[in-house]
């Protein structure tokens, strides 16, 4: 993975992180936002895999 790649993936991890921060609040417990932190570091993890974004959205289509 070149350094644009390593950046892109860290800067969505950063966008998990606020978004939990700022737009999920309570009822909404401790382990609701672990959890989606947790499957945002899934997707960079599979992004972290493809030469590049474009593939990996493709791939993402197929699936749907």
């Amino acid at each position: 993975m070149n350094s644009e790649q390593l950046k892109l993936a860290e800067k969505i991890r950063g966008i998990a992180e606020d978004l939990v921060v700022h737009l999920y609040a309570p009822p909404y417990t401790i382990n609701t936002l672990k959890d989606f932190i947790n499957e945002m570091s899934e997707l960079v993890d599979e992004m972290e895999e493809f030469e590049d974004v474009d593939e990996f959205l493709e791939l993402e289509d197929e699936e749907e």
